[in-house]
């Protein structure tokens, strides 16, 4: 178990840190074939082909992960994904509507593409980010519309209790006194004007609360334009308007046209006090309106909205990101022919997209191990009911097809807070995690979520040194997990970290010892904390970039590559994978961990210990201390607290910065020396050994012959 603490130093360097093994105390038993695993995700125009060579795969496959999690960029690019060009439209003949791949094709899948959606309604996404809402844009001849999927005629319980809404930040504090809302069809019957109490609804939910304007709540309400006279003025900066009653109208000829809300624009300002009527009651020229309209993100008024129709044309395709195809990964041999995790897309798409993805894997026989729901919900202002909704139909429609299918979710964005939605209606709780299980226990559907997933990047900004946040990440773990149980998140299922790295944004740290050694701890640390599974971010080689403030330069990847995706050199990053997955751990097998303590108790000695499959013991020990070498003893607790663990000749596998080091220099950094961990073998079966400075280290051998 990795030791916790708040102290900064070690203390003396004089006296060894003691490792105490106590073998008698089990926190976890895993196989490396399950446990350790990394991901493949979309990649740019183009850049498939060129990264998924038989060169690049053997060199990656060389790592030693094993299972395999394919993303879903699509989800977080708010587009609906044609995992198979092949398939059929709702509306054929126009090439438009509600789009579902075929389950069988006759080539091979080698990519897939995502496809904007038209009637979309956020502004920002949680990916490339270049799209935007159709609420503000300002053209009523666009509008948004909410999900069919999540209107009463699907989920059978009241709009009136799970409502839909668009939310407007108008980004700073303006006086409010009255609302337009030009409605599409189908349009709202009733609804509700509120304002934010807080500070931040989406970033502080919990913060705060909706508070309804007097002469707030509009009944009976008739479709078009309509300019609400609010009963008081106030200054605020985020708005929300809530429907709860659908006209069910619409031209379409499919019933998911006429189902939900839509919305062509939206204003929100003070009354001209001219007093003057202008061009009819609900004319946007009687409004000073505060809300920014245009046809581009920059341009527009930041708008949130609870959903959005995944409704699309042939038109609407996005060939700037490629999802690797579902053939082409399966074929790739990096699924090294274990179960994968395989998405499906839920936020955009329809169960019967989803039921037919499936059914074209057991055609060609391809092991699913998971099946992921969708991809951070809670990033994109998702509700828990509105999650826990779609999440009971695609259930429904992939067990229908196989039963044991083991679905899951909700792949939370990574968060070192707690996940929470603000109080809502009937929902008066502000737990994200503990609303969902709520709405599926309260549906007898919770025995359908098979496990729970997570993101995991835990630090945001990189310009700050990286000393200080490497010691700090194995308590902002520990807080998090035990927050989610204390919420009541499911203990009984597997957690896994679908994803994890050092920071969503490229920087230095990664690239450098502090993201290698900060990837293996979190990967070993996990399963000490009783994680099952985690999969490492980074797989394909890549260059380097800058998405921070200052001048640092980093990617998530195990290989530096060229413009072209040919690897140019290994980093840290695939060094520690190999400490971890072929040095610390055998191949395949159950590996069993035990307690371990670090005295004196410090953030900068983490130690993890695990008897291997193959009769081997080893320990796993990160020196995160920069400013130098430190010495530890490996004691035994299960014989005595001074007998040491280990007998006969020891193996002592390290890597620090004799075997690497990073030298910035821009997108034309580079490391070196970059060499391969130092391995040398002790005979005398000693107790102590050396920890050099910024170093992950691997002890194995024999255990001492004695009472266990």
């Amino acid at each position: 178990m990795a030791a916790g603490g708040s102290a900064a130093g070690i203390g003396d360097r004089q006296v060894p840190i003691r490792i105490v093994v106590d073998r008698q105390k089990v926190v976890a038993r895993f196989d490396p074939r399950i446990a350790f695993g990394a991901t493949i995700d979309a990649h740019g125009r183009g850049e498939s082909a060129a990264i998924l060579t038989k060169e690049n795969i053997a060199a990656m496959l060389a790592a030693g992960f094993q299972p395999l999690s394919y993303r879903l960029a699509t989800e977080l690019s708010g587009e609906a994904w044609h995992w198979n060009p092949e398939g059929s439209w709702s509306d054929e003949a126009r090439q438009e509507g509600y789009w579902t791949s075929s389950d069988v094709s006759v080539a091979p899948i080698a990519l897939s593409y995502g496809y904007r959606l038209p009637r979309r309604g956020n502004t920002i996404d949680q990916a490339h980010n270049d799209g935007y809402s159709r609420i503000d844009d300002g053209d009523e001849t666009t509008f948004w519309k909410s999900n069919p999927y999540l209107d009463e005629h699907f989920t059978r319980k009241s709009n009136e209790l799970e409502p839909q809404w668009l939310l407007v930040d108008l980004g700073a504090k303006h006086a409010v006194d009255a609302v337009r809302v030009a409605w599409g069809e189908p349009f709202a019957i009733d609804y509700r004007i509120e304002w934010w109490s807080g500070n931040d609804p989406i970033n502080e939910p919990a913060e705060g609360d909706w508070r309804i304007f007097h002469n707030g709540v509009v009944t009976a309400a008739a479709g078009g334009a309509r300019l609400t006279r609010l009963g008081e003025r106030r200054n605020i900066r985020y708005l929300r308007v809530v429907m709860t009653r659908s006209s069910g109208t619409g031209r379409g000829k499919d019933l998911r046209d006429r189902l939900g809300f839509a919305v062509r624009e939206v204003g929100a300002g003070m009354l001209r006090l001219d007093g003057q009527e202008r061009g009819g009651n609900d004319s946007s020229r009687n409004l000073v309106d505060w809300v920014r309209h245009g046809p581009e993100r920059k341009r527009q008024s930041v708008v949130w909205v609870s959903s959005t129709d995944p409704w699309h044309r042939a038109l609407d395709i996005d060939l700037d990101s490629e999802q690797p195809g579902l053939d082409a990964v399966y074929a790739s041999g990096l699924t090294r022919g274990l179960g994968a995790i395989v998405p499906v897309s839920l936020l955009y798409g329809v169960p019967e997209d989803s039921a037919a993805e499936i059914r074209f894997l057991r055609n060609r026989r391809y092991p699913i191990s998971f099946v992921e729901m969708g991809e951070e919900p809670d990033g994109q202002s998702f509700s828990p009911e509105a999650y826990g909704a779609l999440f009971e139909q695609w259930a429904a429609a992939l067990h229908a097809i196989d039963p044991a299918l083991r679905l899951g979710g909700p792949c939370f964005q990574s968060t070192t807070d707690i996940v929470a939605f603000w109080r809502d209606g009937h929902h008066r709780g502000t737990s994200w995690i503990g609303r969902l299980v709520h709405r599926l226990r309260s549906d007898g559907r919770i025995s359908e979520l098979a496990f729970l997933s997570f993101e995991w990047y835990p630090f945001d900004d990189l310009c700050v040194p990286a000393d200080r946040q490497l010691a700090l990440a194995p308590a902002m773990l520990k807080r998090v997990l035990q927050g989610w149980r204390d919420e009541g998140a499911p203990t009984s299922i597997p957690w896994m970290a679908t994803e994890y790295g050092y920071s969503s944004y490229a920087g230095e740290p990664e690239v450098d010892l502090h993201g290698a050694i900060f990837n293996a701890d979190f990967a070993a640390d996990f399963l000490s904390l009783g994680g099952a599974a985690s999969y490492l971010y980074g797989y394909e080689p890549e260059v380097l970039i800058s998405e921070q403030s200052c001048n640092t330069w980093g990617n998530l990847m195990l290989f530096l590559s060229d413009d072209r995706h040919r690897i140019r050199q290994p980093l840290a990053t695939f060094y520690a994978a190999r400490l971890l997955t072929t040095e610390w751990v055998s191949a395949s097998g159950d590996q069993t961990m035990h307690r371990i303590r670090v005295e004196p108790d410090t953030p900068l000695i983490t130690a993890y210990s695990v008897e291997r499959a193959d009769g081997q013991y080893a320990v796993l020990v990160f020196n995160k201390d920069g400013s130098g070498d430190r010495r530890i003893t490996i004691w035994d607790a299960a014989r005595s607290p001074t007998s040491p663990l280990f007998a006969g000749t020891v193996d002592v596998i390290q890597y620090g910065s004799d075997q690497y080091r990073w030298h910035p220099g821009g997108a034309r950094g580079f490391a070196g020396p970059d060499e391969p961990p130092q391995q040398q073998s002790l005979v005398d079966g000693r107790s102590e050994f050396k920890l050099p400075s910024l170093s992950i280290t691997v002890i194995r051998g024999a255990v001492a012959a004695g009472r266990r």
